[in-house]
């Protein structure tokens, strides 16, 4: 058994690396094999554009393909309006659904953001 709970830490893509320019929708990602708390980060590199903002935030659902989608409560990141921002988001596991997802809300005028999502979790020990 592992006594370093970060070395026993799976991290899993909540959003792809990428430059986006209108909402970030991540996939459904199945946390019933992990336990204790789930921490997203939401990473934020380059910003331009106009007023440009980020909201993001974690929904929980049903299944794989979002049945009875909601947003978590009080899962919700900082709003970002400038580049270089990491923030995080802490989740206790049995407070949510079997499946999480990211989303990340864009606006302003010509917006873009170079972003990623990842969730870190701890695997359930058997």
């Amino acid at each position: 058994m592992l006594n370093n709970e970060a070395a026993a830490a799976v991290q899993l893509t909540a959003a792809a690396p990428q430059v986006a320019t209108t909402t970030v929708t991540g996939p459904w990602i199945q946390i019933r094999g992990y336990e204790g708390t789930l921490l997203f980060q939401q990473i934020v590199g380059a910003v331009s554009g106009t007023t440009p903002n980020l909201a993001g935030k974690i929904q929980d659902a049903d299944d794989n393909v979002g049945t009875n989608s909601a947003d978590v409560s009080g899962a919700t990141f900082t709003a970002v309006t400038a580049a270089d921002q990491i923030g995080k988001v802490i989740v206790a596991k049995r407070a949510v659904r079997g499946w999480v997802r990211y989303v990340g809300t864009i606006s302003g005028t010509t917006p873009s953001f170079a972003l990623a999502a990842v969730l870190n979790a701890r695997p359930r020990l058997v």
